[in-house]
């Protein structure tokens, strides 16, 4: 997106391999004048990055203040809610600053499209979250899932993603839940080097060199830290209130 885009840091850090052992550059071994150069071939300024992201973060934040107590998920350009709010009342304010700016484009069809409006994303009948990108959903009888590390593959044979099969329902949708052909892959690397290797079929001895395998995995959902801290104080509040009630 053009927002992680602006926010990468333009200096890079310099990781050098010597005999087996590296070293990493960091902000405190460059010189000013390195650090000048970086900034200068950099593909963006870098205060483009930073107004550009907090820009985004405060048109979320109108969203949200609009949704009130609806609101029960919300993303990094989303908002998900209870029942329909009037975005409407948002979007005519984002239209105007886009016409003012000419932020818009017209596609094959003649139809205009502003830069920045929210778009109406359809409804779920039941909906589950378990934190920042884990969440699940039902629409009739089909379900879908996004998790952050879970394939979203579809099963060729039954046209249904593997996460999905596995799932089977959204009450399973808890953390401890494990996928195993919707996991993943991780990168095993191997830092040992000469390893001889014979092979059974030819006989011959294969010299195998530091390597990195790309296996399959399996994903087990748990929280982050923040959520977990976030559910605690909710928990303790509502304790807390209870008790002076």
């Amino acid at each position: 997106s053009v927002y992680g885009m602006s926010a990468t840091d333009p200096i890079h850090q310099e990781i050098k391999y010597d005999g087996g052992y590296y070293s990493r550059s960091s902000y405190e071994t460059m010189t000013n004048e390195e650090i000048e150069k970086a900034l200068k071939n950099a593909s963006f300024p870098y205060q483009w990055g930073v107004y550009t992201t907090a820009y985004a973060r405060k048109q979320l934040q109108d969203a949200i203040k609009l949704c009130g107590d609806r609101i029960v998920y919300c993303d990094t350009d989303s908002v998900k809610t209870i029942r329909e709010i009037n975005i409407g009342v948002l979007n005519t304010k984002l239209k105007k600053i886009a016409i003012s700016n000419k932020a818009y484009a017209d596609d094959m069809n003649g139809q205009r499209h502003y830069i920045g409006l929210f778009e109406d994303d359809g409804h779920y009948d039941q909906f589950i979250t378990q934190g920042a990108k884990r969440y699940a959903y039902l629409i009739g009888d089909k379900m879908g899932i996004t998790v952050a590390g879970v394939s979203k593959k579809i099963n060729e044979d039954t046209g249904i993603s593997f996460a999905v099969e596995e799932l089977q329902s959204l009450e399973r949708f808890r953390p401890g839940m494990v996928w195993s052909k919707a996991g993943g892959t991780i990168s095993v690397y191997n830092d040992v080097d000469n390893i001889k290797y014979n092979d059974p079929i030819t006989g011959k001895c294969i010299e195998i060199t530091k390597n990195v395998a790309i296996v399959p995995s399996t994903y087990e959902m748990s929280y982050s830290k923040d959520y977990c801290k976030l559910l605690n104080e909710i928990q303790l509040y509502g304790d807390y209130q209870r008790e002076r009630e």
